[in-house]
């Protein structure tokens, strides 16, 4: 397992090069696709940076499984309940049972978010017949990513409100 900042670092270089390789080929297919206003020389260029698109789909995909991998044994929930006790005292130890309603709400959130995200790519890479002004078909985009991450945040706000109300009643019935 890497370090927890090493994890953290190649999840964001991951979502970069995500980012990066989507408008690589967002910018070349549109100039590909209207080659004939282009000076050859752009033309050319397009095409070589068309090719060099999975090569980096391909390590921002690598990087991000990377962290999630990693993600996911951070987020181990025996690993975080021993780290919970070792850090309270023998007084303080309660036993929390674990809210369904909390991780319902967590879940309905990371869903939202993930959801937004694939609309979004899908109105990006011209899924949706829209205006050709680039600014445009970005906005078209980031709306719905904007709306499904806050809705997404909002309800694992919700779930992480939930989950520690619960810890305070449990705290306080042991106490």
């Amino acid at each position: 397992m890497m370090p927890r900042k090493m994890s953290i670092y190649f999840g964001m270089v991951g979502a970069l090069c995500f980012s990066i390789a989507h408008l690589m080929k967002w910018y070349s297919s549109t100039i590909l696709s209207n080659s004939k206003i282009y000076v050859d020389g752009i033309v050319e260029f397009a095409t070589y940076v068309n090719v060099y698109y999975s090569v980096v789909l391909g390590a921002a995909l690598l990087l991000l499984t990377f962290f999630f991998i990693n993600f996911s044994f951070e987020m181990n929930p025996s690993k975080i309940r021993n780290q919970m006790r070792s850090t309270l005292r023998p007084d303080q130890q309660f036993h929390s049972q674990p809210n369904v309603y909390s991780s319902i709400f967590k879940s309905i959130g990371a869903i939202t978010i993930i959801i937004g995200l694939f609309i979004a790519i899908y109105i990006w890479s011209d899924g949706i017949k829209l205006p050709k002004d680039q600014t445009s078909v970005f906005l078209f985009g980031l709306a719905p990513f904007l709306y499904c991450l806050v809705g997404g945040l909002t309800f694992m706000g919700f779930g992480e409100v939930i989950k520690l109300i619960q810890q305070i009643r449990d705290k306080n019935e042991s106490a």
